[in-house]
């Protein structure tokens, strides 16, 4: 394209992307917020190839648009989220379409390296609520959308009791408790739409091992020893520094099928809500899937939590 370069993202662009994420937030807020550390965390995941799946489009020596895929594993097919975007004085000018056919090349390139190649392929992208322009890109670029998902927000000055549950143990997660905690998630989402098994490392990249990880706010549920149940949280410094207040995030809660319907959900819920009341968290914010197959929904609503926005993941089959 006139007038501009592409090359793959390297790790020393995270200030850019940083750049391109806050000019989003300032164009369309959505109430997402990130720092550098982040930035960095999220380059360094598992499943993202910054050589062989990112591309950043450079107007001069300045990166005014960026793009990279992340690849999730499945044994039925190959699927990659997708994420990116473009500094709001850049937008049409088909900088975004180049990244996208670019990623899509890489894509398929991906998905034949893996050994994967005659599997069936999808490209999933997030929209989060307010990002009007982004649903509109992604719908014209061929993209359907396949699934909602409502965010939800809890008032912590509300008080509430945490449940006993019979035979059940509730305690603040610890790091011998992380692999019983990633056995008990993959069996407890092994239902959940798009859900793909969380390996060692990247469970410990999501969790104990990222930066905004509270373990004094999550929790593990155990009968007889075995861990059936967790609350992961985190807390981002950039929502807290933008908004004036403290909000505990609970990035994965659940519970294997054996225990469901007795209440261990609720029991670490509340107890989580209490440590990040008493800790000065104003808020406790999750999100939760508009098709729950656990109705996991209506729980939440029980405990205090009501609708903020709702997001969409929007899919391209390949």
């Amino acid at each position: 394209m006139d007038g501009f370069t592409s090359r793959p993202v390297l790790t020393s662009d995270a200030p850019a992307l940083l750049e391109i994420e806050l000019a989003a937030e300032r164009a369309e807020p959505a109430q997402h917020f990130v720092d550098l550390v982040r930035i960095r965390e999220e380059l360094a995941q598992p499943g993202i190839d910054l050589e062989q799946g990112s591309i950043a489009v450079l107007s001069g020596e300045s990166i005014v648009g960026v793009g990279l895929l992340q690849a999730r594993p499945a044994e039925e097919s190959w699927k990659a989220g997708l994420f990116g975007g473009v500094l709001p004085e850049f937008r049409r000018r088909g900088i975004g379409r180049m990244i996208l056919d670019g990623l899509q090349d890489k894509a398929l390139a991906l998905r034949a390296r893996a050994g994967q190649g005659d599997l069936p392929g999808e490209l999933m992208m997030w929209v989060g609520g307010g990002r009007a322009s982004a649903a509109a890109f992604a719908a014209a670029a061929g993209f359907s959308s396949r699934r909602y998902f409502f965010e939800m927000r809890a008032d912590l000055a509300q008080d509430v009791t945490t449940p006993s549950v019979d035979g059940i143990e509730i305690r603040a997660w610890s790091p011998a408790d992380d692999d019983g905690a990633r056995l008990a998630y993959n069996e407890a989402f092994a239902d959940h739409w798009g859900s793909t098994p969380m390996t060692v490392d990247r469970w410990r990249t999501s969790f104990a091992g990222s930066a905004f990880f509270r373990p004094e706010f999550s929790r593990v549920a155990l009968a007889d020893g075995t861990v059936v149940g967790f609350v992961m949280v985190a807390e981002f410094p950039a929502a807290t520094e933008a908004n004036g207040h403290r909000t505990g995030y609970v990035d994965r809660v659940g519970s294997v099928r054996s225990v469901r319907g007795r209440g261990v959900a609720a029991a670490m819920l509340t107890d989580s809500m209490r440590a990040q009341r008493e800790s000065g968290c104003r808020y406790a914010e999750l999100g939760v899937d508009a098709d729950s197959p656990t109705g996991a929904g209506r729980l939440y609503e029980r405990l205090g939590y009501v609708l903020l926005h709702t997001n969409q993941v929007l899919g391209l089959d390949f």
